[in-house]
């Protein structure tokens, strides 16, 4: 299940994305964002690093909000101007 809820705080809109898959370890949240950082077998790293770059350059920004046993959920906020 994946859940999606967006909101307006001031000039900015959150988009919260959830879902109810495994947790994402401490270890794996300290480099979740680095460039080549996978936990794939056949994986690049590239992108949840390219997803977090692009939207950095509309001003905005990408970060893991929590993660546990239940549901792992990021954020997107970005500018209304």
């Amino acid at each position: 299940i994946i859940e999606l809820n967006i909101s307006i705080e001031k000039n900015k809109v959150h988009t919260d994305i959830t879902n109810h898959g495994p947790a994402v370890s401490e270890q794996n949240q300290k480099r979740l964002f680095d460039k080549g950082f996978t936990t794939k077998t056949y994986g690049h790293g590239i992108g949840l690093y390219s997803c977090k770059k692009y939207i950095e350059n509309f001003k905005g920004t990408l970060e893991l909000l929590n993660s546990d046993k239940e549901k792992t959920t990021f954020r997107i906020t970005l500018p209304l101007n």
